[in-house]
């Protein structure tokens, strides 16, 4: 589309596109460039294809301590210099949301409009309101590790170093959020959350006020939506990080518990992306993967219909539920016949080999199984382990934990304290069921079992989508998540 303004002051426009606008925000990760990524994408190709159909906008970093009502900056074509310097995960979802609408056929494409904002070493606090940091003021920084051996005064260099210009309550959102006001804004993309390694509650308190400002703020888009639902904010759970010091995890069940409180949220797993290549492992040049989790999650979420279906979340937990020794049939190699006919049955078996983690696994022991049942969230219902890409003993370690004691007078899950590692572990091979086996040299029973509580991930359960589940905490007590 072409436009003209004849008055006192005549301008033209050329190349207009009228489509849906995706803002992608939050730290380095979601800033990480397109030339950067591996595999390599052929930016001359992508251009060529995609160019009639992307705009991008590319803000630069700001702040202010009042709320800015404009701002200069202007929209980029799609070309191979343009597209080298963006985001990769911003620019890979938008292919990727275009080639799944346009394989379905029927309408004709919408453009879409990309606008990232994403600021290296930038803590939650800087990109919220003032309304938002009030609300979660009262939540008191709660610092926590699965390291036994790291204390909360310790430095977290992906903490600690960073622009302290930038990270002054809500003035990121003064500068680069507040001034969309009148642009219809599809939905947010956002990947942010490890500068916020000193306060995962505080984390999860501002996410989930950090939606509500952003509904408020943005006029509703709903040029190619199926639903009256509000805006979708798509999130990125954090990807591994070897030098995470054990605080990773509970940054991610901080996500996890701001997106169970809101509607039309997502948060897709970057957990299997480790690169052990990189110049940077904060920094993974594998992309890819996320994106097209999150083009899949836009899909679900804004575009509905034929696509209401369509699945961006590996197997989620359905329950679980602990068997009492005596009814165990489950057995050592070395027992007998029976563990023989069930390893030829319906079962596949991951067994530890690794002598470097802490076994529960005596001589003279009592087996505990613990059944999980799932929802695949895939077309089959099969479930695999499988090595991630950066793993070392990889899946000779099971990704479940269990403990056997509670500090004090435990009322929850929250309230355990020393984790083991399970000895095996059998997927079902025609159902969404797992049987974990755990070994203890007492009758005491496993109080609770986690999975995927780790900063760098190794061995990780799958779908048929070959997209991991989420870390969760199951209390064997109350059979509650």
């Amino acid at each position: 589309i072409n436009a003209e303004y004849m008055g006192s002051n005549p301008f033209r426009l050329h190349n207009i596109l009228i489509g849906d606008v995706w803002h992608c925000g939050g730290q380095s990760n979601m800033a990480f460039p397109l030339k950067k990524i591996r595999p390599a994408i052929r930016l001359n190709a992508l251009s060529e294809v995609y160019s009639s159909h992307i705009r991008m906008l590319l803000l630069k970093k700001d702040y202010s301590p009042t709320p800015l009502s404009d701002i200069r900056t202007q929209w980029w074509l799609l070309n191979r210099h343009n597209a080298a310097t963006f985001s990769a995960v911003c620019l890979l979802f938008a292919i990727d949301l275009l080639t799944a609408l346009h394989a379905a056929g029927g309408a004709p494409l919408p453009p879409i409009g990309l606008i990232c904002t994403a600021v290296s070493g930038t803590v939650q606090q800087t990109w919220v309101p003032p309304a938002a940091t009030t609300a979660c003021n009262t939540t008191l920084p709660n610092c926590r590790s699965v390291d036994p051996h790291f204390h909360c005064t310790d430095r977290m260099w992906f903490v600690d170093v960073v622009n302290p210009i930038y990270n002054q309550p809500n003035v990121m959102w003064n500068a680069l959020l507040a001034p969309f006001t009148a642009l219809p804004i599809t939905g947010m993309l956002w990947w942010q959350g490890e500068s916020n390694g000193r306060d995962p509650d505080t984390l999860r308190c501002l996410v989930h006020n950090f939606v509500h400002a952003l509904r408020q703020q943005f006029i509703s888009s709903s040029s190619s939506s199926s639903s009256s639902a509000p805006f979708p904010f798509l999130s990125v759970l954090l990807a591994p990080y070897p030098r995470g010091q054990g605080v990773f995890p509970y940054l991610r069940e901080a996500q996890l518990q701001a997106a169970r409180s809101l509607s039309s949220v997502a948060v897709v797993s970057a957990m299997d992306t480790g690169d052990p290549r990189a110049d940077d492992p904060l920094h993974s040049r594998i992309k890819a993967p996320v994106a097209l989790r999150l083009a899949r999650a836009a899909l679900r979420l804004h575009y509905g219909g034929q696509y209401s279906t369509v699945s961006d979340q590996g197997p989620s937990l359905l329950g679980g539920r602990m068997i009492s020794p005596q009814a165990s049939t489950l057995m050592d190699e070395e027992e007998g016949e029976e563990e023989e006919e069930l390893s030829n049955s319906k079962w596949r078996t991951v067994t530890s080999t690794s002598r470097t983690t802490s076994l529960l696994h005596p001589t003279n022991s009592t087996a505990w199984v613990i059944t999980l049942n799932f929802h695949s969230n895939a077309e089959s219902p099969l479930l695999s382990f499988g090595n991630t890409t950066h793993c070392r003993y990889c899946c000779s370690r099971p990704p479940f934990e269990v403990t056997l004691q509670s500090v004090g007078a435990s009322t929850g899950v929250g309230d355990f304290d020393v984790w083991h590692t399970v000895h095996t572990v059998r997927t079902h091979t025609t159902e969404s069921t797992l049987q974990v086996e755990v070994r203890t040299s007492s009758a005491t029973p496993p109080r609770a079992l986690r999975y995927g509580y780790t900063d760098m991930p190794e061995c990780m359960l799958w779908n048929a989508h070959h997209t991991p589940a989420h870390p969760f905490t199951l209390s064997l007590l109350t059979d509650q998540t």
